[in-house]
């Protein structure tokens, strides 16, 4: 299996070349990652989704121990990194793709996207043996079969210009990002059928998922009081 951090790099590279405006214009930060911006640190503590719409919670700190101040921003929010000129960008995407512990990306821009016109289904079906293109990535369910225990398990490869970046095994109740989409595993069907000499011939197998539209994340260690430094003062 491929570790996440390469499926991550390649997520980059999708984001980072789909854009038309110059490459100083924007910053790419990844989940769980910080960076230095206007003499900040800028830092996304975690992706989740709310009512159908992937956010992510940013924390602008004067160091890593800061008091954090966050809140759950959304595409083509405005964020201020600080008073001074220049320090002012717009939450230009939101992705994640894979299992839960894989790591998304936010890209910040000095430019207001244009609104997305993409929405997520209510319900997902993927078929065995089928392949996806979802968020610049090629999804194969490559197949279906009995895992431990006995449950069945589908494996789907993920590639990226015919490479495999990334392993994936999905059982029921398993959730799945799918760029700006949450996914609960519900059902992973496979059937056969019997013939006249007993012999038993699979069918296509299928995976069928549902949207979720709210979930949050692990907040991880708390900072102790006395570990915390003061709040930045944001003046106006």
């Amino acid at each position: 299996m491929v570790k996440n951090s390469f499926l991550l790099a390649v997520l980059l590279i999708l984001l980072i070349t789909s854009f038309t405006y110059a490459q100083s214009t924007e910053i790419t930060i990844p989940e769980s990652g910080y960076t230095e911006i206007c003499g900040k640190m800028l830092m996304i503590d975690g992706i989740w989704m709310s009512e159908g719409i992937i956010r992510a919670d940013i924390s602008i700190l004067d160091s890593p121990n800061s008091k954090p101040i966050t809140g759950g921003y959304k595409g083509g929010d405005e964020i201020t990194i600080s008073s001074e000129e220049g320090c002012t960008y717009y939450v230009f995407a939101i992705t994640k793709s894979g299992l839960m512990d894989s790591k998304g990306t936010v890209v910040l821009s000095k430019y207001i996207p244009v609104p997305a016109l993409h929405v997520c289904g209510d319900s997902l079906i993927f078929y065995e043996t089928r392949g996806y293109k979802i968020d610049g990535l090629d999804w194969h369910v490559t197949s279906i079969k009995e895992g431990d225990g006995g449950k069945l398990e589908a494996e789907i490869n993920i590639t990226y210009n015919t490479s495999i970046i990334e392993n994936l095994y999905l059982k029921e109740n398993d959730f799945l990002w799918l760029g700006d989409c949450l996914y609960e595993v519900k059902h992973i069907y496979k059937s056969f059928v019997t013939s006249s000499d007993k012999t038993r011939k699979p069918l296509e197998g299928r995976i069928s998922m549902t949207k979720i539209s709210d979930y949050t994340y692990s907040t991880g260690p708390v900072i102790k009081g006395e570990d915390i430094n003061k709040p930045i003062d944001h003046k106006k």
